[in-house]
């Protein structure tokens, strides 16, 4: 009997339509989020312009409806978009903004929760309607400012009351930089687009994240790919040949065998890297290689992709992450380099030897206050990773006092750092 690899080999060789060959045969489950019917209203409102989004930032509370979201939210912008995000069970909130005809001002999106798949349709109406109009002519409003409507479940109509008032406006930035674990969030907690995706770093900044990770695999013929463990396997991807090494794979095999859990294609790091360069505002990407030849394969992308960010006047880091004392040895062979940002994952001796800028410890080995605070005062950026529950992102943006957190959950992280920043400024009142 043909192992299943070799039934790949004989297929390709026998068919340059490999689909027609009848291997892909995995399914693909879909997370989607609910829509409102015929496009809702926001299907005849004027897109909210940017400048008019940021006037709905702030920190809210809710009077009706705190169930759903928590006690302190936090609303940001980001292109396209109004996001909420809150602490209850890491809930969160993604809308679409317009202008009516009648002058109303309409949020309309899903909420959803991180840790189960709950999910459902939010309407919400900006209120007193002098505000709304204000806004949708992109001036402040002075005065209270409330956002009222409903929220449901799944994709029925939104019948449960929940309305939110603005307590004060943002600080200039949150104290902690937001970095999104595989690009948004794992696969597994259902954010509507699998990790390592394009699809994925287009949704980052609506998730609540600045800055993103992702992961870098090499095929065999050396076309460096996002994908996070070594070898092809059902909690990943889908498609009945796609198992085994990423090594053994090349790239065409994987263009062809291979689907992302919620039926993403498998990008190429280029792609990944144009995604983020070309369609989005974030501010930093970190690369976790996982071997030297990925490594290898990544830097002249990252010089390419460098070099085009920075003729867009984009404000962009691009990063290479040494996992391993592997990793590390790899880089100290290099030459040619400076132009090339590293971050080191191991200990402060590798950090030093490098040259590297950026320290990315683990969150298990706890604070280290006195450490954290001493590879800072050397000029060094710190950022734990990963950190996803409430009690210990509280505990590592108050103790350790990083500059930055890996998180599956960027909108917490979001929230609790500003509620933090916010604290501290209180605190510094006299």
């Amino acid at each position: 009997m043909l192992s299943s690899r070799t039934a790949v080999v004989v297929c390709l060789v026998g068919s340059v339509n490999l689909p027609a060959c009848g291997l892909v045969t995995g399914s693909t489950e879909s997370v989607g989020h609910p829509r409102f019917e015929n496009g809702g209203l926001i299907a005849e409102a004027t897109p909210l312009s940017q400048v008019s989004a940021r006037l709905l930032e702030g920190l809210w509370e809710p009077t009706a409806g705190g169930s759903l979201l928590g006690s302190s939210l936090v609303v940001q912008s980001s292109p396209g978009y109004v996001s909420i995000f809150g602490d209850r069970d890491a809930t969160y909130a993604v809308f679409e903004a317009g202008c009516l005809d009648d002058g109303r001002l309409v949020l309309e999106g899903y909420h959803r929760t991180a840790i189960d798949t709950s999910t459902g349709l939010v309407r919400l109406f900006v209120e007193p309607a002098d505000a709304a109009q204000a806004i949708c002519d992109g001036k402040v409003s002075d005065g209270p400012l409330t956002l009222e409507g409903s929220f449901g479940n799944g994709s029925g109509v939104p019948d449960q009351t929940l309305a939110l008032v603005r307590q004060r406006l943002l600080l200039a930035a949150p104290a902690t930089m937001v970095i999104a674990h595989r690009g948004g969030c794992r696969s597994s907690d259902d954010c509507g687009a699998s990790e390592n995706s394009l699809e994925i770093l287009r949704m980052a900044q609506r998730l609540g994240a600045d800055r993103i990770e992702v992961d870098v695999q090499v095929t065999s013929d050396g076309v460096p790919i996002l994908y996070h463990d070594s070898s092809f396997g059902p909690l990943l991807t889908s498609g009945r040949y796609c198992r085994g090494a990423v090594s053994d794979f090349t790239w065409a095999h994987v263009t062809q065998l291979c689907k992302l859990r919620y039926g993403e294609w498998v990008p190429r790091l280029d792609d990944a890297l144009r995604t983020v360069v070309e369609e989005t505002e974030l501010v930093g990407l970190w690369l976790d290689v996982k071997t030297p030849a990925g490594m290898n394969a990544a830097l002249p992308l990252v010089r390419k992709w460098n070099q085009s960010a920075a003729d867009r006047g984009r404000n962009l880091r691009i990063v290479v992450g040494l996992s391993t004392e592997e990793l590390v040895n790899a880089w100290l062979g290099l030459t040619d380099i400076d132009d090339v940002e590293c971050l080191v994952e191991t200990g402060v001796s590798e950090l030093r030897q490098t040259g590297c800028r950026i320290w990315g410890p683990r969150w298990t080995l706890g604070p280290m206050a006195s450490t954290v605070a001493q590879i800072q005062a050397e000029g060094h950026t710190v950022a734990f990773w990963t950190l996803d529950e409430e009690q210990f992102i509280d505990l590592f943006i108050h103790q350790a006092k990083p500059n930055g957190l890996l998180t599956n959950r960027p909108g917490l992280v979001l929230q609790r750092s500003y509620l933090a920043a916010i604290q501290a400024e209180g605190e510094a009142t006299p």
